[in-house]
């Protein structure tokens, strides 16, 4: 059991790693998109369950509340501003960067809109566990494919080997971080003072939280496996 729960320091090796990240088998690209869709399934989940944005849809809202543009315009920048964090963490974008982008989308699509939004709060809670789980799985497929991470994870990853924090601790790290930053930024009035959030639940602390060692242990597993 403990070593079941043992995690991973960095993304392991895989019989179906692929040999470059913009060329790879069919299998390889069927576990990249299976583990993608599989993540935006986990974020419609979370989304449901009604329960506190995400750590990054926080900073968002965050930073939209301050200047004034559109969530997505903002979501969009603060994706370009993470990949243009990988420059010093000496990350490169793949395949599975640009297929980030447009499978996860569809499935927070069709997620939200199949999935219901439950008014028992034990449900909903569930509905955060389990979509925290989808995510960690998910991570942990499409990460040994080798093909590249989305914006928000080539930071964990990048960390991981630029600096050797293990992928869990810095995971931790950024979640917490971009929390913090819309946290504060969500409650701060055009005249510069500060106050409090009002995007930040107990899916938020959850998802913050627990979603680092999650993905760890689930791609110590895969490694364990594979």
């Amino acid at each position: 059991m403990r070593q079941f729960f043992a995690g991973a320091r960095s993304v392991p090796e895989t019989s179906w790693r692929a040999p470059s990240q913009w060329r790879c088998s069919r299998r390889t690209y069927l576990i990249l998109i299976i583990g993608l869709y599989l993540y935006g399934t986990g974020d419609a989940l979370i989304i449901n369950a009604t329960l506190g944005a995400g750590p990054w849809v926080v900073f968002a809202l965050g930073v939209t509340h301050v200047t004034g543009l559109s969530i997505a315009f903002t979501t969009f920048i603060l994706s370009v501003f993470a990949v243009l964090c990988w420059i010093p963490l000496r990350q490169k974008p793949g395949l599975g960067t640009v297929s980030n982008a447009v499978v996860i989308s569809i499935a927070i699509g069709v997620g939200t809109a199949v999935i219901p939004e439950p008014s028992n709060l034990y449900v909903r809670i569930g509905m955060v566990i389990l979509g925290i789980l989808s995510i960690a799985v998910a991570s942990a497929l499409y990460l040994t494919c080798g093909l590249g991470a989305g914006p928000r994870d080539g930071l964990m990853t990048g960390i991981n080997k630029r600096f050797g924090v293990p992928v869990g601790r810095a995971r931790l790290v950024v979640e917490l971080t971009v929390v913090s930053l819309g946290w504060l930024l969500s409650g701060m009035p055009r005249d510069g003072s500060l106050g409090l959030g009002k995007n930040v639940g107990l899916g938020t602390v959850l998802f913050a939280l627990l979603i680092g060692r999650c993905v760890a242990i689930t791609l110590g597993f895969v490694g364990r496996r594979a």
